[in-house]
């Protein structure tokens, strides 16, 4: 999945590197599977939790699907759907 991420995105990454002077987006992602919720990292900074997601009606076609919680020390929180396959 994250392959076909950069090749969907590679003309926007590249115009970005080029034009932007960003640094290559690829070595900084790290992939990361997780097949269940609980706790996903934790440092000084954040801290991620995930949690099953009842994905009705497709759910019998994922394998997994996952919210995710960042809590940071201000108190914001963030919550994103992740399907996990």
């Amino acid at each position: 999945m994250t392959k076909l991420f950069f090749e969907m995105n590679a003309y926007d990454i590249t115009t970005r590197i080029t034009n932007e002077g960003r640094v290559p987006l690829a070595p900084l992602v790290h992939v990361h599977e997780l097949h269940a919720g609980g706790l996903v990292m934790r440092d000084e900074n954040v801290a991620v939790m995930a949690a099953l997601v009842d994905h009705r009606p497709v759910a019998p076609h994922l394998p997994i699907a996952l919210t995710l919680r960042t809590d940071r020390p201000s108190s914001l929180e963030i919550q994103r759907h992740l399907t996990i396959s």
